[in-house]
């Protein structure tokens, strides 16, 4: 995930996948990801998508998800070589406070998908 301007639009977003390496551009930041992966990707199947966040009361960020289907089924230490690692169980317990952060969002309504519907 990256974060980025509330104005952001697809036609500013460059991302490029190699099975071992991912860039991601703006056209008004410039390169702003760029490196090998620690393994294989299938550059075919990869995909990303624009958000626009607004919580009320709060500025509107947009944020970059880029979904990369992994080549061979392992556990990936890192994202890009030479990165920080973090074992199953780090990152088990981070994807869990995020998750429940963002159910916390949700039941306050602080939290809305892009393409949702208002509650009627």
């Amino acid at each position: 995930m990256l974060y980025g301007d509330a104005g952001t639009r697809k036609g500013e977003v460059r991302c490029a996948v190699e099975a071992q390496r991912l860039a991601v551009s703006l056209s008004w930041a410039g390169r702003v990801l760029d490196g090998p992966l620690t393994r294989r990707v299938k550059p075919s199947e990869a995909t990303w998508v624009l958000e626009q966040d607004q919580a009320p009361g709060a500025t509107t960020t947009t944020t970059l998800h880029v979904m990369l289907p992994k080549a061979e089924r392992h556990y990936w230490r890192a994202l890009f070589e030479g990165g920080e690692e973090k074992s199953h169980i780090e990152v088990r317990a981070l994807l869990t406070g995020l998750a429940l952060q963002r159910g916390r969002a949700l039941r306050h309504g602080a939290w809305r998908p892009r393409h949702s519907t208002p509650p009627r």
